[in-house]
């Protein structure tokens, strides 16, 4: 879902000259609401927004490198469902 997301905003900030949303706009908006902590202080999050702004950021401008499958992904990897994993089967 945030590879999706970072892909779609990198859409959005392409078309910046008509709806001036760029990269640093889309951040600001999109950042704070998406990678702060759940509990913070109003003043933690004040002094943390420009740093998650910035993280949001690359994160939207690099998704195509930060979100590849690589070319060597395995092609049988098979994913098993987490309801049926116990604490005790070491799946990783």
């Amino acid at each position: 879902m945030l590879a999706y997301l970072c892909g779609f905003l990198g859409q959005v900030a392409k078309h910046s000259s008509q709806n001036l949303m760029g990269l640093a706009n889309l951040a600001t908006v999109f950042g704070p609401n998406i990678l702060s902590p759940k509990v913070a202080s109003a003043l933690e999050l004040m002094e943390h927004t420009p740093i998650i702004c910035g993280v949001f950021e690359y994160m939207v401008a690099q998704e195509a490198i930060l979100f590849a499958v690589p070319y060597s992904f395995p092609s049988s990897l098979s994913f098993q469902s987490l309801s049926t994993t116990t604490p005790n089967n070491n799946f990783y």
